[in-house]
């Protein structure tokens, strides 16, 4: 029987629901990617998803950098074992899977490119934990949308990250702290932004802020030794408007409109980013610090893994949008607060409103990226990345500063976990 779900208490039916529903996902997924070229196109192009011209193109990419390094190759500069002929825009860390021994080529994405979309698969069910079958459904509508298809169709380096983030939160960080920013840091060597995700682990003790400093230490130090290969890499990282999210993606849109019509004013956009970027995090800070006992409420806390991979998810979210443009599938890390958020909703009435308004938001902006960009499109989904990069850094200020603020102006925090 499945009476605690249908009664509107979480339980494992919840989470067979979304795991069933993703092993259906999986297996339409690899069959679609048997089909040639033009049948997977036709696919993909119902969904808007701009598709690769070969299966896993983006850990393609990546072994190519592998291999071509193996092969004496500044990848940096130059990477001819690329298909797409692209030079490295990741951490020059990533090179060093090539002194484990193992010879990467481009061949091994055959079988990692599946092995990625099933461990992700299974690491985002195990994410959602204990759920009634509604919400189940709510988090596979979630797990099917655009973004996470483009991730999958990639196998895009973020959906590994997603699943090493949940094991040093969730398994790692549960006895200690140490194992888990140890997680975060190496995660972050990676890809840069997962370090965002030590603020999940960060607790109001000694012991857990002397490691915060060293992680972020540890962070500093790696980028001031690889400084020069960081700033070719920046040079070479694109800031796209197609498919992408992030504090510059409303303005280029607007100037691109701009020139596009010939209108005056189209050089103006580009310069406002930086400014309301600042000031419109100032603002939440002000609203956060003014509101603090109010939000505190709505805060995750407590030792239950839900609350600390929400912090994680809202640390990485506000850390991706204030960096630059990312592309949409790292709207994963959203996934991370959406357990915690369905908890608010069950065991607090009053949060309930609030709770559901920002997952409505949140599939909104999820399945908008489906939709035929055009400007009017994109700029309405900014709208709500502007309000979830709100969310998550009042969220992210908060829990910082909880841990390192003395005790009194914090004491209503934590009620609702």
């Amino acid at each position: 029987m499945m009476s605690s779900s249908s009664s509107g208490k979480p339980g494992i039916a919840g989470m067979m629901t979304a795991g069933g529903g993703a092993l259906i996902l999986a297996l339409l997924f690899f069959a679609v990617l048997r089909q040639d070229l033009p049948g997977r196109r036709a696919v993909f192009d119902t969904l808007d998803i701009h598709l690769s011209p070969f299966p896993y193109g983006d850990i393609v990419i990546v072994l190519a950098w592998l291999e071509c390094d193996r092969l004496g190759y500044d990848v940096l500069r130059s990477s001819p074992c690329n298909p797409t002929s692209g030079v490295m825009v990741y951490s020059p860390a990533l090179l060093w899977l090539n002194r484990l021994g193992y010879d990467w080529t481009v061949a091994d994405s055959r079988w990692l490119g599946p092995l990625i979309v099933v461990v992700f698969l299974a690491v985002a069910t195990m994410n959602l934990g204990r759920a009634t079958i509604p919400e189940g459904l709510f988090y596979l509508a979630l797990l099917c949308s655009p973004p996470v298809i483009l991730g999958l169709e990639r196998a895009n380096l973020d959906l590994p990250l997603f699943c090493f983030i949940f094991c040093s939160i969730a398994l790692l960080a549960r006895k200690s702290d140490f194992p888990g920013y140890v997680g975060c840091y190496g995660a972050g060597l990676v890809k840069f932004y997962p370090i965002a995700a030590i603020v999940g682990v960060l607790k109001p003790t000694r012991e857990s802020r002397r490691w915060f400093l060293i992680t972020l230490l540890a962070e500093l130090a790696f980028l001031v030794l690889y400084w020069e290969d960081l700033s070719l890499i920046a040079r070479s990282v694109p800031q796209s408007v197609y498919y992408s999210f992030g504090h510059p993606v409303a303005f280029l849109v607007l100037s691109n409109s701009f020139r596009a019509r010939a209108l005056p004013g189209q050089f103006l956009w580009k310069p406002l980013t930086v400014p309301v970027l600042v000031a419109f995090a100032v603002s939440v800070l002000v609203w956060t610090w003014r509101w603090r006992n109010r939000i505190g409420e709505l805060l995750p806390s407590g030792p239950d893994s839900r609350a600390a991979r929400a912090a994680s998810g809202w640390g990485l979210y506000a850390l991706c949008f204030t960096m630059g443009a990312s592309f949409d599938y790292r709207y994963v890390v959203l996934l991370f607060t959406v357990p915690f958020v369905l908890t608010l909703s069950r065991e607090h009435p009053a949060l309930r409103t609030q709770a559901w308004l920002y997952l409505m938001a949140l599939a909104v902006t999820f399945w908008l990226s489906g939709i035929a960009h055009s400007s009017v499109v994109t700029l309405l989904q900014e709208v709500f990345n502007w309000a979830l990069y709100a969310v998550s850094l009042s969220a992210s200020i908060l829990v910082f500063c909880r841990a390192w603020l003395p005790a009194p102006p914090w004491r209503a925090f934590g009620k609702a976990a």
